[in-house]
């Protein structure tokens, strides 16, 4: 029985070598296939950080030249030139006026504006007709160009950076 015994785990560890054998077989090929999958992923990233400075290059010269073809056409359509009166219109202004031209150079609404000030939208639709009256102006938008230009040119002025050269004088 003893011989028994000895032949039944002598087959028993032959059936456990060969077991054995055969996962070290499949682990060595499952570190080989990952080894060829670390380099992939090496390569692809690699590819991917090349292909992301291609093209963020190139995004870049487009977006710089769309925003130099803006900036153009933005002067080509800025028909919008401050005088010396414009200056001394903005002067001029009352506080209300003042303040109203204030928030619309900030991108207010004239919703906004009522609402912030606490008056009717109907005055200050009157305020902005006055305004664009006052600054020879027929559009909101050129409206609210002149003031950024006379909002600029006094806060130059009190900082003493203004020029004399810088707003031409009235026909």
């Amino acid at each position: 029985m003893d011989m028994d015994k000895v032949i039944l785990l002598e087959k028993r560890v032959g059936e456990l070598e060969t077991l054995m054998k055969r996962y070290r077989s499949e682990m060595l090929e499952l570190k080989e296939n990952n080894i060829q999958l670390e380099r992939e992923i090496l390569f692809l990233s690699e590819g991917l950080e090349k292909y992301k400075i291609k093209y963020h290059h190139k995004a870049d010269m487009i977006i710089h030249d769309r925003e130099r073809k803006l900036t153009a056409v933005a002067e080509i359509k800025s028909p919008v030139k401050v005088t010396h009166d414009d200056i001394r219109a903005f002067y001029t202004l009352g506080d209300r006026a003042r303040e109203t031209a204030v928030l619309l150079v900030k991108g207010y609404t004239n919703e906004e504006i009522a609402k912030k000030e606490k008056i009717s939208v109907v005055t200050i639709r009157s305020r902005v007709a006055r305004l664009q009256v006052t600054f020879k102006v027929n559009r909101r938008r050129m409206l609210i160009e002149k003031l950024q230009q006379v909002m600029d040119y006094a806060l130059r002025e009190e900082m003493g950076l203004h020029h004399e050269a810088e707003v031409p004088e009235a026909h």
